[in-house]
């Protein structure tokens, strides 16, 4: 098993370890839960719009769930943003997601 697919750009192409390297991580850990392990790779040929877009589930029955979907995939594109000064941090990621969960509760 590979890990490079987990390390962020900087450090493969200079070894700059940066307290965004973990975010990068974990967008590639969500991308592969809700896409799959292939899935992952179809983002380098898309855009981040059209891969959200091809991964959030249609349907007004489940809207507030889709949201959900919806919102977890475009943190994890945002996670593995190639400039890690526009990615996210982890207490951004914790209130998004909280912020979905209040969704459900309502």
């Amino acid at each position: 098993m590979s890990f490079s697919g987990y390390l962020p750009p900087e450090f493969l192409e200079r070894n700059l370890v940066s307290k965004k390297l973990d975010i990068f991580s974990l967008g590639v850990v969500m991308i592969q839960i809700m896409a799959g392990i292939k899935g992952y790779h179809k983002i380098a040929d898309m855009s981040s719009q059209a891969f959200i877009d091809l991964g959030t589930p249609r349907s007004t029955f489940l809207e507030v769930e889709c949201h959900q979907v919806r919102r977890s995939i475009e943190i994890a594109v945002d996670c593995v943003h190639a400039d890690r000064t526009k990615r996210p941090t982890i207490g951004d990621i914790v209130c998004w997601l909280n912020e979905t969960e209040q969704m459900i509760e309502m």
